[in-house]
């Protein structure tokens, strides 16, 4: 008979190894998809490992979202993008404006 010791896993250690946040977290273990916490002091709740590893060989699988299907056309709508040159060329002319006068010169600028 082998002698195997549990181990439990902080919050941080659960958070570190899944790469999930800690409302993820909350969110998947209300509603039953992830091993339910467990209160291992009065103010300290932990995880056990074996369970935290089981969910990730097995119920992590069912999260993820396969791309949709490759269509032909591509993704483009109608409205097509400007190409990522002319928008360096809009942000450079933008970026070297001349900043001494004033684009509308109202005269004054007194608020009284």
């Amino acid at each position: 008979m082998e002698n195997k010791t549990e181990q439990f896993l902080s919050k941080g250690a659960v958070r570190e190894i899944t790469a999930l946040s800690d409302a993820t977290l909350k969110r998947l273990e209300i509603a039953g998809d992830f091993p339910a916490r467990r209160l291992v002091a009065r103010r300290r709740v932990a995880w056990l490992a074996s369970e935290v590893t089981e969910w990730m060989r097995t119920a992590r699988r069912s999260f993820y979202k396969p791309p949709p299907p490759h269509r032909p056309g591509g993704y483009q709508t109608e409205t097509t993008t400007r190409p990522a040159a002319v928008k360096r060329k809009e942000v450079a002319s933008y970026n070297n404006r001349d900043l001494t006068e004033p684009s509308n010169s109202t005269g004054g600028g007194s608020f009284m």
